[in-house]
């Protein structure tokens, strides 16, 4: 796991979109990460499938991603480090 320091340094690297997104945005990205389909986002939030592909839209946009398929790679590739942050952060 990493410490504070890491993490506060790696926030220097990653999109400055990241700090716009809203905490079910970040349920969304975090549950992306973790390699779940929409349907199974859906369902773990208990909202739509359409609200899924409606959150992807606006963190593809506030992230300048261009399409669900490199948002899945964004999201696997930096797994640890936006699962840690949401958890250190989002869920108090």
């Amino acid at each position: 796991m990493r410490d504070d320091y890491t993490l506060n340094n790696d926030l220097l690297n990653f999109p400055k979109g990241l700090l716009k997104l809203t905490p079910r945005e970040w349920d969304v990205l975090v549950l992306i990460a973790q390699s779940y389909s929409s349907k199974n986002i859906a369902e773990s939030l208990c909202i739509t499938p359409k609200s899924v592909c409606n959150y992807k839209n606006r963190i593809c946009a506030k992230l300048q991603i261009n399409n669900s398929w490199d948002l899945f790679l964004f999201a696997s590739q930096n797994k640890e480090y936006l699962t840690v942050f949401h958890e250190k952060f989002l869920n108090n």
